[in-house]
């Protein structure tokens, strides 16, 4: 803008890609087959219990999004070298406030079919299983924040 100062505009675009995870059940005792075929360990592992998986590890996915951000930065000349300057942040313009993770609880189901080993193959979700637990489970603008569109302003002064 010349002698009336500067302008600049900054607009991000980011795509955050799904985060995996694991259907498992932790504390399971151990089953009678497994406590049987103790190779001799002085304590066996775990205080007889273990975490069992259902599928494979990180198997399943939350879901991926999309944030838009925009900054926005003036500077205007007083004099000489002294040029104060306001910095305008828009974090999450769109206000995207999508669930991105969530409760993957589980619980095996002791009353049903097991493997060879004696160990649960099913398992039971948790009531609370695929709804928020916090802010976390969306969006943040940035590491700190909660979720949700964010205004953020400061000044200065160069010179």
């Amino acid at each position: 803008m010349g002698r009336f100062g500067s302008v600049a505009i900054a607009p991000i675009y980011r795509y955050n890609s799904a985060l995996t995870y694991s259907l498992a059940a932790a504390s399971v005792p151990l089953s009678a087959y497994q406590i049987s075929r103790d190779p001799g360990y002085a304590r066996l592992p775990g205080g007889r219990r273990q975490t069992i998986h259902f599928g494979g590890r990180g198997a399943q996915s939350f879901e991926g999004y999309h944030v838009v951000d925009l900054g926005l930065t003036c500077g205007i000349p007083v004099w000489r070298e002294l040029r104060p300057w306001i910095k305008v942040e828009v974090l999450n313009v769109l206000n995207n406030q999508k669930l991105i993770s969530w409760d993957t609880t589980v619980t095996a189901n002791t009353t049903g079919p097991v493997d060879e080993y004696g160990l649960p193959t099913q398992y039971t979700r948790a009531a609370s299983f695929g709804q928020a637990t916090g802010t976390t489970n969306y969006p943040r603008p940035r590491s700190g924040l909660d979720g949700g569109r964010t205004f953020l302003m400061a000044l200065g002064v160069r010179f």
